[in-house]
């Protein structure tokens, strides 16, 4: 009699599971994907139910050693990580506390590297840097973009720049 109880308890489990994974990727299948563009910066937006729920921003950088990375590298060093004049600076990845742990943030920075190779960029930049109570730990979002591709260029305290050339 309980191994009869023990295996309907693990079948109503599996069913549970099983119902779940299907209303997940129903889900999934809703969310909307848009591209905007405003001059040097391009925006890929995610939303769900025609509401936003989050969004990674680019920006392309020209000569931006001495905007960006003068009191961080010598020239020297910085020409020999970016050796190109133009570099992807991704601003921001932000994913509303709703949705997160659902793959958005993945996806959206899979859009914004693939659209943005397509069109010939070569170099990318971030800092890396947690937002607000609810985003990751430093390490676990290293860890993240690293899935990108980017490796770790220098630890500055409480966030990390991280760059990578294809």
């Amino acid at each position: 009699m309980l191994e009869w109880y023990s295996t309907l308890k693990e079948l109503q489990y599996l069913i549970k599971m099983k119902i779940i994974d299907i209303i997940n990727e129903e889900i999934k299948n809703q969310f909307k994907f848009e591209l905007t563009e405003e001059e040097d910066r391009i925006t890929i937006t995610a939303s769900y139910e025609n509401n936003n729920i989050g969004n990674v921003v680019s920006e392309i950088l020209f000569n931006s050693y001495q905007y960006e990375f003068d009191d961080v590298f010598s020239e020297e060093e910085f020409d020999e990580i970016y050796p190109e004049d133009q570099i992807v600076k991704i601003e921001y990845i932000d994913i509303n506390d709703s949705f997160k742990n659902q793959g958005i943030a993945t996806k959206l920075m899979g859009l914004m590297m693939d659209t943005m190779k397509k069109r010939g960029y070569t170099q990318y930049y971030l800092n890396a840097s947690p937002m607000g109570f609810t985003g990751l730990r430093l390490n676990d979002l290293a860890e993240f973009y690293k899935k990108f591709g980017f490796k770790e260029l220098k630890h500055q305290g409480n966030n990390v720049l991280m760059g990578v050339n294809f």
